[in-house]
């Protein structure tokens, strides 16, 4: 930390603050089965973590269905302005999209 904290300091010309002495704490969190899954392990936990503790279990075997959440919020999310195809909609959670003068 020290390193660390004196690098931030001369590249911020001392106007980051002093860190080197805060406490750290550790959290015991969930380890990934899969060799590619800390990405969505870190999301899943990110989500559900209120800043003293978990608030869900996260399951260190479920990491296909963690990326496959993310990719359904990711693709159907109402700010997404992609162009789907129509096919999609099969996949989609709660049913068709509706557009904003009530077409399907």
């Amino acid at each position: 930390m020290p390193i660390i904290n004196a690098a931030f300091q001369k590249v911020t010309k001392n106007k980051f603050p002093e860190f080197d002495n805060w406490s750290m704490v550790f959290i015991d969190a969930p380890k990934q089965a899969g060799p590619s899954d800390c990405m969505f392990f870190l999301w899943k936990y990110m989500e559900f973590w209120d800043g003293d503790c978990l608030n869900i279990d996260i399951n260190p075997f479920k990491g296909m269905i963690y990326k496959a959440e993310l990719m359904h919020y990711l693709m159907f999310h109402p700010i997404n302005q992609a162009d789907l195809p129509d096919e999609l909609d099969l996949y989609r959670l709660g049913g068709r999209k509706i557009g904003l003068d009530g077409s399907q």
